[in-house]
């Protein structure tokens, strides 16, 4: 009996469970949500975006990033440039001119861009210009070709060059350097070099407009940089001299500075010419930071004009240079004392007569005196001539042993002697010669000898030995 109740309950249970699942699920009524700000009424609806359509063509895979095998060796230029376009996604347009052999061989594999690279660096090698012409299109010149053949785009700021080595054209504005004389170092520079390069001076508009690989113009720009600098300071100085002539200062600093001039110029730079009254300038390179040495007595360049009716120098040079020069100026225009003069009286000789015989004393074999005696022994120029000696007159006769009158001493008449009866006429002329007492004065190196004629001496001005020498 308990066992049938049993069964029963279960029964009743399994066929309870079993309704319950069949009877359909009510759903919950949902809750409206709060907006905090609610848009107004007469907002306009928002924008969807616009669902692309499903037959829409998918877009363009990104390069590849795995590792690249360059190994080319004498291979045809264009199957290089065919995996340059692979790696780059960029479209090849090349003219009739691209053609050759390269060589590129890497034993390793290298990354995607490295490989870009090596074939940038290696078509520029070989000649062959890329011109960048769109975003994905690039014009290929061959070798030997103008590049400028393509549009070459103009750019005049480093950071609009695009990446990679193409060729472009850069505008470079310079500020303080010229135009031509730049233009001149850099096609210096660049001769000989592979591809071509062009390069156009604007002086108007004081810049240089660069034809070349964007690799080489970002190395030009950094030169640049450094040559278009600021000019060196220079300063203009009048000295003046108290002693010194000013024509003689200037060309002993000419023979002082002139050892700049033997090296020769620097292509592309221009030598200033001046007039022959104008010291040529002699540009001498700085060496040791401003140190004088042996190459370099200035630093810089110096210009020297003598100013004859002032007697004074005009100095342009650069501010370290002055101190130098206005010392050198200085010792040049010094006031030298001279030896005290001797004085050396003669008595039975006269000066006149002295002074060549001491001239052609003291005068060293080979020199060359100012006023040195002339050969042979002959006087000097100016000199008196020497008194004549042993021409005498005739004595007049003042009388006779038997008469006893005098002659007339003017010698215009004669008298009679009384006592003989006989007549004797005696006449006689008095003559004078001009005596020169100017002194005379003769240069022998250092020394110098002055015959004063009218004190009969001699004078000399010099160091010691000349004078013990003369007193010899």
């Amino acid at each position: 009996m308990h066992r049938l109740l049993c069964i029963a309950i279960l029964a009743l249970a399994s066929a309870t469970s079993v309704s319950a699942q069949g009877a359909p699920q009510r759903p919950e009524p949902l809750r409206p949500v709060e907006v905090a700000n609610p848009p107004p009424k007469d907002a306009p609806a928002p924008k969807v975006a616009n669902t692309p359509p499903a037959d829409a063509p998918a877009p363009p895979s990104a390069p590849t990033t795995s590792p690249v095998r360059l190994q080319f060796p004498n291979s045809d230029v264009v199957d290089v440039l065919h995996l340059y376009e692979q790696l780059t996604g960029k479209k090849l347009v090349m003219d009739n001119f691209v053609q050759g052999k390269v060589n590129i061989f890497i034993a390793k594999d290298v990354s995607r861009d490295e490989a870009i690279k090596l074939i940038e660096m290696s078509m520029a090698l070989n000649g062959i210009s890329l011109v960048p012409a769109a975003r994905d299109i690039v014009d290929v010149v061959g070798a030997g070709q103008n590049p400028r053949k393509a549009p070459v785009p103009i750019i005049s700021d480093l950071a609009d060059i695009p990446p990679g080595n193409p060729v472009v054209s850069f505008l470079f504005k310079l500020q303080y350097a010229d135009p031509q004389e730049l233009q001149q170092v850099l096609m210096a520079y660049f001769q000989g070099s592979s591809g071509t390069i062009n390069i156009l001076a604007l002086p108007k508009s004081s810049s240089l407009l660069v034809t070349q690989n964007a690799d080489i113009i970002r190395q030009l720009a950094g030169v640049i940089e450094q040559v278009d600098v600021a000019p060196a300071e220079v300063v203009s100085e009048f000295i003046k001299l108290e002693r010194a002539d000013a024509s003689k200062v200037v060309d002993m600093l000419k023979e002082i500075f002139e050892k700049g001039t033997e090296t020769p110029g620097q292509p592309g730079v221009r030598s200033v010419k001046v007039p022959g009254a104008v010291p040529q300038p002699v540009p001498v390179e700085a060496g040791g930071g401003g140190v004088l040495s042996e190459e370099a007595v200035i630093v810089g360049k110096i210009k020297v004009t003598p100013d004859v009716r002032t007697n004074r120098i005009h100095i342009v040079t650069r501010p370290i240079n002055m101190p130098f020069i206005r010392q050198l100026i200085h010792e040049f225009d010094a006031n030298v004392e001279f030896g005290k003069p001797v004085t050396r009286y003669l008595r039975y000789i006269s000066a006149g007569d002295v002074l060549p015989v001491l001239v052609q004393a003291l005068t060293e074999p080979g020199m060359e005196g100012a006023g040195a005696a002339p050969s042979g022994g002959g006087p000097l120029p100016g000199a008196s001539p020497a008194p004549q000696r042993g021409q005498r007159g005739t004595s007049p006769s003042y009388g006779t042993r038997g008469g006893g009158g005098l002659s007339d001493l003017t010698g215009t008449s004669g008298t009679s002697g009384t006592s003989t009866g006989s007549a004797l006429n005696i006449s006689e002329e008095l003559t004078t010669q001009p005596v020169d007492t100017t002194p005379q004065a003769v240069t022998i190196g250092n020394a110098k000898l002055i015959a004063d004629q009218r004190a009969n001496a001699i004078i000399m001005l010099g160091n010691r030995e000349v004078v013990v020498k003369v007193e010899k």
